[in-house]
């Protein structure tokens, strides 16, 4: 995004609100009332008023990242419930029938409730579910993938096969801690991550992850925004398509 507007000399400004919706909006009105020409916001900020007030002050503004069905917005992004829809059909489709999930914090997050959304929808389209303690929120990062597996696999009955992760740090975690535990991925424990971030494809083994074309999403939502301060007209929802990219942490459970 920020390429795409140093080539027509735009300044592009940054907030990060941290998942918080109350600091997301407050970053905004702050933004606008010092003339920004133009916004792009990460995800649906739920706060009340927010997009009627940068519609009265006529801002041409985007959503990046996710995308909403059905949203009244103009979105550039992806799917999130059908991207982990398809991670989890990629394990069912390799015999996995005992799934566990480590996930961010879903407050305030509806990318986060649509993944878990999109695992539980293939779960039950094959009669299966997730367990309450196959599940496992937390934080974002390393740490908390470790933490992750060892709260799922410290429960009582049996064992997930595969774990999905919410992102690539979750999985590398889930996978360092599944070293030090004695659980060889993927012949004991198939682990999945999302973002395929420059470390997955060398860690090792090499991280079964999604690949999302963050690149593509800045330099079409530039685009869109360079258009409307031009003159042009809205887009409606333009959706990217994650890529499977399958390494090596996923394997057909063994019998």
């Amino acid at each position: 995004m920020q390429a795409s507007f140093a080539e027509q000399n735009i300044t592009l400004l940054i907030g990060c609100s941290n998942y918080d919706p109350k600091q997301a909006a407050a970053q905004v009105y702050a933004m606008l009332a010092r003339g920004v020409e133009a916004l792009a916001i990460l995800g649906d900020v739920p706060e009340p008023r927010l997009f009627e007030v940068i519609q009265a002050r006529r801002v041409p503004y985007i959503i990046t990242y996710g995308s909403a069905p059905g949203t009244s917005h103009p979105c550039i992004g992806f799917d999130n419930r059908a991207a982990f829809h398809a991670i989890t059909r990629h394990l069912l489709a390799l015999g996995h029938s005992v799934i566990g999930m480590i996930l961010q914090p879903t407050l305030n997050n509806e990318r986060v409730v649509a993944r878990l959304a999109g695992v539980r929808d293939a779960l039950a389209e094959q009669g299966l579910g997730l367990r309450p303690q196959h599940l496992c929120e937390g934080e974002y990062g390393i740490a908390a993938g470790r933490k992750g597996l060892r709260c799922i696999f410290g429960n009582a009955g049996p064992r997930p096969t595969a774990i999905i992760c919410g992102n690539d740090l979750l999985a590398i975690g889930a996978l360092l801690e599944a070293r030090a535990m004695g659980i060889e991925a993927p012949r004991d424990l198939s682990i999945t991550g999302f973002d395929d971030i420059s470390m997955a494809g060398e860690f090792d083994p090499a991280l079964t992850t999604m690949r999302v074309d963050n690149a593509e999403i800045g330099r079409l939502a530039a685009n869109h925004l360079l258009a409307r301060l031009s003159g042009g007209g809205a887009l409606s929802n333009v959706i990217i398509s994650p890529t499977l990219i399958e390494r090596r942490t996923t394997a057909p459970p063994l019998a």
